[in-house]
């Protein structure tokens, strides 16, 4: 969630202040000392797995769509580039405003649609996984007479006789 959250920082102002990369970066330098710090001089933590980042997907390209439009919005009334730089008056910046976030969003959802969300190799551990799992399952269940709560019992049965 600290992830994200920072993200949403960093894309959302951006344009109002350009160093925050730089400060998020040393927060995070910072932050994985601090857990490197705790893991080795504390308890560590019970590792839980996870099919994914599940809905934190949606929160980030919510975000970045966001982002689009705010630092558009600063961009161009905020700032003197529409003015200068291309001469335009109010219902030209809005105009302006519209056509390059719709262009953004356009390119936003091309690279969504030619990029996949994941690479091959993650692609190939994931189908080997699914297939060692289908034969472990397999195995097991091709010996229908095995019961499997009496297996503690039945060694320590042989090892009395």
């Amino acid at each position: 969630a600290e992830v994200v959250i920072l993200h949403g920082y960093i894309i959302l102002f951006a344009v109002v202040l350009p160093i925050m990369p730089l400060f998020a970066y040393m927060n995070s330098v910072v932050e994985i000392r601090v857990d490197a710090y705790n893991l080795i001089n504390a308890q560590r933590p019970f590792p839980l797995g996870a099919d994914g980042i599940g809905v934190w997907r949606a929160v980030l390209s919510i975000f970045n769509t966001i982002a689009i439009f705010s630092n558009m919005a600063v961009i161009a009334y905020d700032t003197d580039l529409p003015e200068v730089v291309l001469g335009l008056n109010i219902s030209g910046k809005i105009v302006w405003y519209f056509i390059i976030c719709l262009f953004m969003l356009i390119t936003m959802v091309s690279v969504r649609m030619v990029l996949p969300n994941e690479s091959l190799e993650t692609g190939k551990s994931m189908a080997r996984q699914e297939q060692c799992e289908n034969l472990v399952t397999l195995l097991q269940d091709s010996n229908p007479n095995r019961d499997v709560s009496n297996v503690g019992q039945r060694k320590q049965l042989k090892k009395v006789e």
